[in-house]
């Protein structure tokens, strides 16, 4: 059952559905079980990685290096 709750946060996590993956674990697990521990955190990396994915990229390009005058 674990994996099977584990399958479904990541396909809700996905699809965007974070709100849905957070309702469903807590409506199968007791707040402190370790398993709800795992799937929280499982969601929270997917969460970040969604956010993550929205921003742009705000690194800078390198300088070039310094060239030598002869």
């Amino acid at each position: 059952p674990f994996f099977d709750s584990v399958a479904f946060v990541r396909k809700l996590a996905l699809r965007g559905n974070f709100s849905d993956a957070e309702d469903f674990i807590d409506h199968q697990y007791v707040p402190g079980d370790r398993h709800a521990v795992l799937l929280e955190e499982l969601l929270r990396l997917y969460r970040e990685d969604a956010t993550s994915d929205e921003r742009p990229s705000t690194a800078e390009p390198e300088p070039e290096p310094p060239t030598r005058n002869r």
